[in-house]
């Protein structure tokens, strides 16, 4: 019987470039309100570069939940298919 197991290594590289890929965002270039200015509008745009941020942060924050989420429901794969494994007498997928 042929099988196939689950791969954690692929998980775990995955959720590592993800989180490396938010760590370039986090620190990619910085809104700051601009409280000298008088022109019109100027509240409204500071307005905007703090939502900028807030929403960057959740994107940042929602992202990173789903990398760890990833690497957890891997964990949890491999294990179960070492269960299954095991139950049926296969290792590694294939029959001893």
């Amino acid at each position: 019987m042929k099988g196939k197991t689950s791969d954690f290594s692929s998980a775990a590289t995955i959720a590592t470039s993800i989180n490396s890929s938010l760590e370039t965002l986090r620190g990619s270039g910085t809104t700051s309100p601009d409280s000298e200015t008088t022109v019109a509008g100027n509240a409204s745009a500071q307005q905007v570069a703090s939502m900028s941020i807030g929403v960057r942060d959740q994107v940042i924050s929602a992202v990173g939940s789903s990398a760890q989420n990833l690497q957890t429901v891997a964990k949890e794969f491999v294990a179960m298919d070492a269960v299954i494994s095991n139950s049926f007498g296969l290792q590694g997928g294939k029959q001893p």
